[in-house]
C-alpha cells in the first residue's frame, strides 16, 4: 500500500501554502525590478541620443550611417555594393 499523495502531507501543505507562495512573490518582484531597469536603460539611451544627435543603433561592431565614406559603418560593405563602389 502506497504512502499518503505529496500534498496530502504536513511537508506538502507547508511547501504548497508556505513556499510556493513566496517564490510566485518572489518572482513577482524580479519581473517588476526587471521592467524597472529595462525603463531606466531605455530612457538613458534616449537622453544619449538626443544629447550626441544620433538617435539610433550603435552595436559593439561599429554604427549605422547613411555616408558610404563612413569606416565605421557595420554595413559599408552592402552600402559599397548598392552603389557600385
Amino acid at each position: 500500500m502506497p504512502g499518503p499523495e505529496f500534498w496530502e502531507t504536513s511537508f506538502g501543505h507547508r511547501f504548497l501554502d508556505g513556499t510556493c507562495s513566496r517564490i510566485a512573490d518572489s518572482l513577482g518582484q524580479i519581473a517588476d525590478e526587471l521592467k524597472r531597469a529595462n525603463d531606466l536603460k531605455e530612457e538613458e539611451l534616449k537622453l544619449q541620443g538626443i544629447k550626441t544627435g544620433t538617435i539610433g543603433f550603435q552595436g559593439v561592431q561599429g554604427k549605422h550611417s547613411d555616408n558610404p565614406q563612413d569606416p565605421y559603418d557595420i554595413n559599408r560593405e552592402s552600402q559599397q555594393e548598392r552603389m557600385g563602389v
